[in-house]
């Protein structure tokens, strides 16, 4: 007759049980978000005509969201001002660092998202 270890099935050890049940809960929370979309994660360089058309638009459904989108446009129109300033600093000759270049290159993209939110908060 076989040793009786050999006929049954081996039991997975506590570690082994503590990864599988690890693994499942990852998959779990994994499959619960929908996936990303491919096309932005493709191309990381946009052109500034594609980064018009992926313009964010906001959907304003109640009071909050309306409080939000003022805020935000309130933001916007804020940087867009500092931008002005900022460019005339650069034609008075003053030397700008990184992050007020960052800044004006993104006026384009706050100048679209301004222009967004203006049209749905008539």
């Amino acid at each position: 007759t076989p040793p009786a270890a050999a006929t049954a099935t081996p039991q997975k050890s506590k570690k082994q049980q503590q990864k599988d049940q690890t693994q499942r809960l990852i998959n779990i929370v994994a499959n619960s978000f929908p996936p990303p979309p491919a096309a932005t994660a493709a191309t990381p360089q946009t052109s500034k005509k594609q980064q018009q058309d992926q313009t964010k638009t906001t959907s304003i459904t109640d009071e909050d969201a309306m409080r939000e989108a003022r805020r935000k446009r309130k933001k916007l129109l804020k940087n867009l001002k500092a931008i002005e300033k900022l460019r005339e600093m650069e034609s008075d000759g003053k030397i700008l660092n990184e992050e007020q270049l960052t800044k004006i290159a993104k006026e384009e993209e706050w100048r679209a998202e301004v222009e967004s939110l203006e049209h749905n908060l008539k």
